[in-house]
């Protein structure tokens, strides 16, 4: 370290140090008068030596560069004796502060708000009367249908009925002439077509009365109707529609023939419910004691949805 160097350290110290007993004197006669306690009274402050005094014109003055001396160690500065001054007077005791009164408590501001209006009764009720119910009326219209065309399960199929014994065929055998002479009546009609064409066929009621042979011809044009509806059933169509056929049936029950007689407005339907009756093949045979020993043809009406 050069010896400006040591100089200046040493002219720092100094500095700070008077800097600090400069303000401990101007602080500690404040705390005197206040009456604070000293724990130790403050030291005087001497003014410095003639040394002190070159010293802060050297280091007022910059320093001359010279050459490096050699390394010495710095000699040790003893601290001055600082006199600590006796006080001339007791410190003064501080004025007692007034008591100031306390302020009285006030009381919370209320807001000036209008008083609630008064409870008003509740609303009474009227009385109301009960309700009637009242149901509507039925109404029937003339075009509603009673009863659906289209029956609602499928009727059974019948068994089918032996064929009628040779002497049945016998006793039939004395009238041909009437078998031949009216073939035709049969085919017009439904249920008297029919009727005629039995009676042409068999000769003679056959020991039974016209009430029983009426009402042996209605069950089997019954038979024949559910069988032929269910063959119309299977027909594979889009769609639906109402139309009449006209069935050629042999007394055994075995379809001959199925021809067209009322459309019903689409020939794909036509075809499709003709081509599926004729497909059935065989329905109930006419009843023994009808005694029908010809073919009949007779128009049946199908519906089909």
């Amino acid at each position: 370290m050069a010896a400006g160097q040591k100089w200046e350290v040493a002219s720092f110290l100094t500095i700070a140090a008077a800097l600090h007993v400069a303000g401990a004197a101007i602080v500690m006669p404040e705390r005197i008068a206040m009456g604070a306690a000293m724990p130790n009274p403050p030291a005087p402050v001497a003014a410095g030596s003639g040394r002190m005094s070159e010293l802060v014109e050297q280091w007022e003055n910059p320093p001359e560069t010279a050459e490096e001396p050699e390394m010495t160690e710095p000699e040790e500065m003893a601290e001055p004796e600082i006199e600590q001054p006796t006080p001339d007077q007791a410190p003064e005791r501080a004025p007692e502060t007034p008591q100031v009164p306390a302020a009285p408590e006030l009381s919370a501001a209320k807001p000036n708000l209008p008083e609630p209006p008064e409870p008003q009764p509740e609303p009474v009720k009227p009385e109301l009367p009960e309700l009637q119910r009242f149901e509507p009326p039925e109404i029937k219209s003339e075009l509603a249908l009673d009863t659906s065309e289209r029956p609602g399960q499928k009727p059974p199929k019948p068994e089918p009925e032996p064929e009628p014994e040779p002497e049945v065929a016998r006793e039939a055998e004395p009238t041909p002439q009437r078998q031949t002479a009216q073939p035709e009546p049969a085919s017009q009609g439904g249920g008297a077509g029919g009727d005629s064409s039995s009676r042409s066929a068999g000769g003679g009621s056959n020991g039974i009365s016209e009430q029983q042979r009426a009402s042996l011809l209605s069950q089997w044009q019954s038979q024949l109707s559910a069988c032929i509806y269910s063959g119309a059933r299977r027909a594979s169509i889009r769609g639906g529609g109402s139309l009449t056929v006209n069935v050629t049936i042999a007394p055994n029950g075995g379809i001959q023939g199925v021809s067209l007689a009322a459309s019903s407005g689409d020939t794909s339907v036509d075809r499709a419910v003709v081509q599926a009756i004729s497909r059935v093949g065989r329905c109930p045979a006419a009843p023994a004691a009808l005694n029908i020993t010809s073919s009949i043809t007779a128009p049946m009406p199908v519906s089909v949805r």
